[in-house]
């Protein structure tokens, strides 16, 4: 981030940021009680703005944490009000520049105190195409991606936050777009999506509310801002 961006309006490569992807990202392990140590680890470099959720793996050996990734900082740019409002096109009237694509990734940090915090991470992994991949291996079929190549603002149930859970929603993209157009529901044990889509419409951040009472992980309904086509 550029402080002389923010504060005096230099200008800065992706507005009020210098994306230097040679230096990687930086984790910190924060323990909230206080009794042992931030733990720092490096990862390859990537960019967010949102995550889904967090919790440790069942044997306690790693906190997942799960995001809206992107391999570069260009969303910045493509959501600046310009190319929103006056997308690039070819003579034909298709659209050049489209939303950035982005998925839904973990993030595996181990928490074993043998574990170097000086090692290298990996990058956070695709969970949607890991569990197409599994079942795509199973069936002997293909799977394209449920989400039109974007991710963002992910929500669960409320009630599985800090836990393991099944189930996310997200704003997704039906292509050709420069925008999030659609609302995603995403199975992360299976790989599958359910995808909404108002053509000529957009929708903003979902909120997932539970049925009152129901014990089941996605008994509820998703709220999102929305406009048509009309405006």
């Amino acid at each position: 981030m550029s402080l002389l961006s923010l504060l005096v309006n230099t200008p800065a490569s992706h507005l009020f940021m210098d994306w230097k992807p040679e230096d990687g990202v930086k984790v910190h392990v924060v323990p909230l009680d206080g009794q042992k140590a931030v733990r720092t680890f490096a990862c390859p470099s990537f960019f967010f703005f949102h995550v889904g959720n967090a919790f440790e793996s069942e044997d306690g050996k790693y906190l997942h944490v799960d995001l809206a990734a992107y391999d570069d900082a260009q969303i910045l740019l493509d959501l600046v009000l310009q190319p929103l409002q006056s997308p690039r096109v070819s003579q034909a009237g298709e659209l050049l520049q489209q939303i950035s694509p982005s998925q839904y990734r973990r993030l595996s940090i181990p928490l074993q105190q043998q574990a170097a915090a000086s090692a290298m991470l990996q990058a956070p992994e695709p969970i949607i195409q890991s569990a197409q991949q599994h079942q795509a291996e199973a069936s002997s079929s293909s799977s394209s991606d449920p989400l039109g190549g974007y991710c963002e603002f992910p929500a669960i149930n409320p009630a599985r936050r800090g836990q393991s859970y099944r189930y996310a929603y997200c704003l997704s993209a039906v292509r050709p777009t420069n925008l999030g157009n659609a609302l995603s529901k995403m199975d992360l044990q299976t790989g599958m999506g359910q995808t909404w889509h108002m053509p000529g419409g957009a929708v903003g951040e979902p909120v997932f509310v539970g049925r009152p009472g129901t014990t089941a992980e996605d008994d509820g309904v998703v709220l999102a801002p929305g406009v048509g086509p009309e405006g």
